[in-house]
């Protein structure tokens, strides 16, 4: 409808110019208004009254358009919103995690992520999200010693904060010592919060062990000489023998603490894994040989010859018939033993010689209740050897007598002592005084009479 504008005869023309001027001016700026939003305006002030009871549809509605390049969220949402012109409108943008809010594009032009504005016209906006730069930092992992980790020795890069596991393996042999640098500590595994760039060493140790080294014998050397020596663990090692002086020794072998042999070889190499003694036997060389004297014969568990220090030999002696073995004697010397058989352990030059000897009998004759110690029989003796004679009457029976050789006893408490060596007798009473001495011929003869 157009809109009609009368207007009165004014004094003059100019000031009629003037005011038909301002009337077209306000008449466009109203007519715009209007349009704007496609609803309806007055300019005479009649319906301006009314506006209050339209509907938005009458006054106007204006559509705002959003959108979204990136990963984040908007307040209103993604799409197309219809809102009454004039509405005021806060839009917001939230970035998803690992993202962050750039600004905004379009029909308007932000980086602040909260805007208010006023729609008074149909809108279109960008919320634009860019994917966030990770914040990095560094590990270093150094090992120092027989060992590795786990991630390997490296220069490894992680997002800041992130949780990481390190595992200590020490070699075969060795034992882990602990952790230095950012981090300290004896524990195998570790977790760090990498917070920052860190470098951490892991520290390992070889496995110590000892070799005590010990020589018995003369007559050798060995290399390295007799004493403890430390060794890492699992070290190959080698012992020998420095020399042998073979005309006086030899050399036995290598013994662990056992006293098992474990090498005869003069070079002996082994791993050494724990601690570990062993020994070099060197065994001095003697000479043995045997012989007898006398009514007998001599039997050796080995032939005259040279043996080393320590071999036994076993020599028995067989008097002849009427015969007794006096003793073993050692180098045309001393007696050592009268022991048959007799073991020689050789521990220097060896001459054994067994001495015998004709023998001489003991004859005793019991007549009556009673009895002798040693009993009624014969019984042989040795030249210097000794025997006691004791007389007993049985129960309700008493000693008549007694007679050695030409001695005649009338007491059971007495004793006579024979020395067969001397052929001295020598009598005793039951007080152990000596009561006589006489001497026989080398056959003894004892006769003994009781009665009840």
């Amino acid at each position: 409808m157009p809109y009609l504008l009368e207007i009165e005869e004014w004094g003059n023309q100019e000031m009629k110019r003037k005011l038909l001027w301002l009337f077209l001016s306000c008449l466009v700026v109203l007519t715009l208004v209007a349009w704007s939003c496609g609803g309806t305006t007055s300019v005479n002030g009649e319906e301006e009254e009314e506006e209050e009871e339209l509907k938005p549809s009458e006054v106007g509605e204006c559509t705002f358009e959003i959108d979204v390049v990136g990963q984040g969220n908007t307040n209103p949402s993604l799409g197309s919103h219809t809102y009454v012109g004039g509405h005021e409108l806060t839009i917001t943008a939230e970035p998803e995690q690992g993202y962050h809010f750039v600004g905004w594009g379009g029909d308007i032009q932000s980086t602040s992520d909260i805007v208010l504005i006023i729609v008074d016209r149909d809108i279109s906006v960008t919320a634009y999200f860019e994917l966030e730069e990770p914040d990095l930092v560094t590990l270093v992992i150094n090992i120092i010693g027989p060992g590795t980790t786990e991630p390997e020795p490296d220069a490894y890069t992680y997002d800041k904060n992130a949780s990481v596991t390190i595992t200590a393996k020490p070699d075969t042999y060795a034992h882990f010592m602990g952790w230095s640098g950012n981090i300290s500590g004896t524990s195998l595994e570790i977790t760090i919060t990498m917070d920052s760039d860190k470098a951490i060493t892991a520290n390992f140790e070889r496995d110590q062990v000892t070799l005590d080294l010990a020589m018995t014998g003369e007559g050798g050397g060995i290399i390295p000489t007799v004493g403890v020596y430390t060794y890492d663990k699992g070290t190959l090692v080698t012992v020998e023998v420095d020399y042998v002086d073979e005309d006086t020794a030899y050399f036995d072998g290598w013994y662990n603490l056992q006293g098992a042999q474990v090498s005869d070889e003069y070079n002996y190499s082994f791993d050494i894994k724990n601690d570990t003694y062993l020994e070099a036997r060197f065994v001095r060389l003697f000479y043995f040989s045997y012989s007898w004297q006398g009514p007998g014969s001599v039997e050796s568990s080995q032939s005259a010859g040279i043996y080393g220090e320590g071999t036994e030999i076993t020599a028995t002696s067989y008097p002849d018939s009427g015969a007794c073995f006096v003793g073993w004697f050692y180098n045309n010397g001393y007696l050592v033993s009268q022991q048959n058989p007799y073991q020689v352990i050789m521990s220097g030059d060896i001459q054994l010689e067994a001495r015998f000897a004709t023998a001489i009998s003991l004859v005793i004759n019991v007549d009556g209740p009673g009895s002798s110690n040693p009993t009624e029989g014969i019984h042989w003796y040795c030249q210097g050897s000794q025997e006691s004679i004791t007389v007993t009457p049985d129960p309700g029976a008493h000693l008549v007598s007694w007679t050695v050789d030409s001695y005649t006893i009338f007491s059971s408490d007495w004793s006579v002592h024979l020395d067969f060596g001397s052929h001295i007798f020598r009598v005793y009473n039951s007080a152990g005084i000596l009561m006589a001495i006489f001497t026989s011929n080398e056959d003894v003869h004892v006769n003994i009479v009781f009665d009840s």
